[in-house]
């Protein structure tokens, strides 16, 4: 099985994400913590480190087949933040949004449909951790994509990033939100990237 681990893919590192990965964004004055796995991913015998906060995995020969996908509802295991439990409207407001962010930035070339499929590969991501350094927020993510017939991992990615922090809660303010949306246009452009070659 050929592998290839394409400069931008799956860069939560959504790794970025992702992919589940891709250049770090938002200028910083920390490092991120160093990403930990947390049991969410099928397997992460195929990550690869990138850098002190990524790694990831592109199967570039099996990728390409699938042009539509299913988003699964994005899991968020981070407890609390800043030492203040999540609550329950908190968590689905989370998943919510970064299942959208990544609907959102594939929809127009790669369709989202629920069913599985020859073509179809599922997405699962999570947040994995939640917290702050100084002025900054951060988080930890995983994701992955398996196909949706064998539910074979084709791409992987565990990244952590943080950002210059603002007003407003951390999953509410326009840092949390601009990392996860950069981040899934990374993820598109790295399916643009292996269906190109």
């Amino acid at each position: 099985m050929k592998k290839m681990t394409p400069r931008n893919f799956l860069t939560f590192t959504i790794s970025g994400a992702a992919v589940l990965v891709l250049a770090t964004g938002c200028g910083t004055t920390h490092k991120a913590e160093a990403p930990t796995q947390s049991g969410f991913l099928q397997t992460y015998r195929h990550l690869e480190k990138v850098d002190d906060s990524t790694y990831r995995y592109v199967n570039a020969e099996r990728l390409p087949r699938y042009k539509r996908f299913h988003v699964f509802p994005v899991k968020v295991l981070a407890t609390q933040f800043k030492d203040h439990p999540l609550t329950p409207d908190q968590t689905q407001k989370i998943s919510e949004f970064v299942g959208k962010a990544i609907a959102n930035a594939l929809s127009d070339r790669y369709p989202i449909v629920t069913d599985p499929g020859a073509d179809v590969g599922e997405i699962h991501v999570a947040i994995t951790k939640a917290y702050k350094l100084g002025n900054q927020v951060g988080y930890s993510m995983e994701g992955e994509i398996l196909d949706s017939y064998s539910n074979v991992q084709v791409a992987a990615v565990r990244r952590s990033e943080i950002g210059e922090a603002r007003l407003g809660d951390w999953w509410e303010g326009p840092t949390f939100k601009g990392m996860i949306e950069a981040w899934a246009k990374r993820v598109r452009q790295a399916l643009d990237q292996v269906n190109a070659k």
